[in-house]
């Protein structure tokens, strides 16, 4: 390690985290990834006791959704879902793009991250799955998807663009019952599931 590294991250010494403005960190990415997120994980089990929760409720109402050539995937969604009542569920979807835009993992490895943002367009096929959970004001919708054309392909959560091509295909299922909330987190500076058990 570089002597840049140990002053500014302080590792074998205070140990402090690597974050996003650190000066140093293209340098050590590589070495200081792994030891920070075990650090991270040794201030939660200090503070939790572990490092699992869940939450346990019950399959309650199934929705199927046609979502048309044209129409905002992401919206049509979170609209239908707050119009419906849906606190809490997960989807399943399938079928294509003509335009979206994708996180497909973090610009470098730091706390907070910051995102890396990829753009899909021109007919992009889909498949994915989804969480719903309760927000501060409304539910919250997060997507996960993997896209392909051709040869290409993209893994990521879907945000901001999300132009449907022809058709999408959606099948909801609502769980009730659950002790679960999505919450700002100001560490990682993500919305993350907060969950009403530890295991």
């Amino acid at each position: 390690m570089n002597d840049c590294s140990r002053r500014q991250c302080g590792i074998g010494g205070t140990g402090s985290f690597l974050f996003s403005d650190d000066p140093c960190r293209i340098d050590r990415e590589k070495e200081t990834g792994s030891i920070l997120l075990a650090q991270i994980h040794q201030i939660v089990r200090r503070t939790t006791g572990t490092l699992m929760q869940y939450a346990e409720g019950h399959v309650g109402r199934v929705f199927y959704l046609k979502i048309d050539h044209g129409e905002d995937f992401l919206a049509s969604v979170q609209e239908f879902v707050e119009r419906k009542g849906i606190a809490s569920g997960i989807l399943f979807f399938l079928g294509a793009l003509a335009e979206g835009k994708l996180v497909t993992g973090p610009e470098m490895m730091t706390v907070p991250p910051v995102p890396h943002f990829e753009k899909i367009a021109g007919g992009w096929e889909l498949f994915g799955t989804g969480t719903i959970l309760p927000g501060e004001d409304r539910p919250m919708v997060h997507i996960h998807t993997s896209a392909g054309r051709g040869s290409e392909t993209r893994t990521g959560c879907l945000r901001e663009i999300a132009e449907t091509y022809l058709v999408m295909e959606v099948v909801i299922f609502e769980f009730g019952g659950l002790l679960a909330q999505r919450k700002f987190d100001p560490v990682s500076g993500l919305h993350l599931p907060v969950l009403g058990k530890t295991f």
